[in-house]
């Protein structure tokens, strides 16, 4: 067959193939149609919220049938109250590929994060390293006074700020370190340190943006269906609150303030489709901007193989 000529070039080939899209465009089951056609694909997430142990149905992570059809890697990674960086990813997803590589499998990066797919595509710099008194002095006017990071730096870089959800307090946070560290604002600073962008073959999948909401608020009902508010209540018994990550990831801040402050469940869902259309709304802009993108409408799965494999096959 035409994928059996292509493995094993494949298998040796530098580029790495990269699928990537908004939340809720139907990334894993897109990847997981493609490994059903092609045998030998192994998936490197690429989604900044699935590397959380016990935060399953809010991310909608790969089932566990999913999983056992096509291996997945850098799931369950860390614990909610663990940091995790771009950085770090960029080091796993490497050695993830080396190794699904060495074994002749094909990898395949998946994933919704902007951030983790631009720093593999080389957008991590030569920034300053972290500073615990200044992060710390932050947290503690962002606890005192709600919003002040973000209007902070509204002031200082706001091209930097229009990229940060209201809520994100931890990029919030870094990108005021690296101006006031270095002086100069983050968005003139994170433009990529090494352009690794040829080692990569990016598509993304686009769809109508009236069936992508459709989509948003039809998963928002079935994740309350299946057992989400039950997820959260789990993990803050286990001592998980809202300074982990739990109050800075859209749906389960909205299911912790529903569990602790009684906001009514229909306006709790509301919150959450709203909140994830809006961050759908700014992955799509920032997918936009990588260079060397191309778009799948989400038709033929052989159409979206031929855009990731066809081309590095054959040179």
């Amino acid at each position: 067959s035409l994928w059996a000529s292509w493995r094993s070039a494949l298998a040796a080939e530098t580029a790495v193939p990269v699928l990537v899209g908004p939340t809720a465009s139907g990334k894993t089951e897109a990847v997981i149609a493609l490994a059903r056609a092609s045998e030998g694909i192994e998936v490197v997430s690429a989604d900044s919220r699935q590397i959380y142990r016990g935060m399953d149905i809010g991310t909608a992570k790969p089932t566990p049938e999913q999983r056992r059809l096509v291996p997945h890697h850098l799931l369950d990674v860390v614990k909610p109250d663990q940091t995790y960086s771009a950085g770090a990813f960029v080091s796993k997803a490497e050695k993830a590929v080396e190794e699904i590589r060495a074994r002749g499998g094909i990898p395949v990066v998946v994933g919704g994060s902007a951030l983790y797919v631009r720093a593999l595509l080389g957008g991590l710099d030569d920034l300053p390293e972290r500073r615990e008194e200044l992060r710390k002095a932050l947290s503690d006017l962002q606890r005192r006074k709600t919003g002040v990071l973000r209007r902070f730096l509204q002031r200082l870089d706001p091209v930097r700020a229009g990229e940060i959800a209201e809520n994100d307090t931890v990029r919030l946070t870094r990108s005021l370190e690296i101006i006031l560290c270095s002086g100069y604002p983050a968005s003139e600073q994170m433009t990529g340190g090494v352009d690794r962008a040829s080692d990569y073959v990016l598509v993304g999948i686009r769809i109508p943006r009236k069936t992508l909401r459709r989509r948003i608020e039809r998963r928002t009902e079935s994740m309350i269906e299946e057992g989400f508010l039950d997820e959260v209540n789990n993990l803050l018994k286990k001592g998980y609150d809202s300074d982990s990550i739990l109050g800075r990831t859209i749906g389960y801040a909205e299911c912790v303030e529903f569990l602790k402050d009684g906001v009514s469940l229909e306006r709790t869902k509301e919150r959450i489709s709203s909140r994830t259309w809006q961050y759908a709304r700014r992955q799509i802009g920032m997918f936009d901007r990588m260079p060397g993108i191309s778009w799948w409408d989400g038709g033929s799965i052989h159409d979206l193989r031929e855009m990731l494999f066809s081309r590095r096959a054959e040179r």
